[in-house]
């Protein structure tokens, strides 16, 4: 198995996305390290932010306390791609 298709594999079954486990998916966020979160944004294919990640050293715990306008103003994010983060969190959406 790749390290992306293993890594895929790892961060789909990190989060459920039945909507009442949702609570339970940002508390597993939270637990996260800064090396899954890079996982997460390669599985996004959000690869260009995942040093920007680990420059600012953001973990699960410090991606639940921002917001939108931080990943856009702070680490250089399209509101979009923090849409798409965003939905992963809280719904474990992936783009098709």
């Amino acid at each position: 198995m790749s390290a992306v298709t293993h890594s895929s594999y790892l961060m789909t079954q990190i989060l459920n996305t039945d909507q009442d486990t949702k609570s339970t998916n940002m508390e597993r966020i939270k637990t996260l390290t800064i090396n899954e979160i890079g996982d997460i944004l390669r599985l996004l294919k959000l690869d260009e932010y995942v040093e920007t990640f680990k420059d600012n050293q953001v973990d699960g715990a410090i991606l639940m306390s921002l917001d939108s306008d931080d990943l856009v103003n702070e680490l250089g994010m399209k509101k979009l791609q923090a849409t798409r983060l965003f939905m992963y969190m809280s719904e474990g959406h992936i783009p098709k």
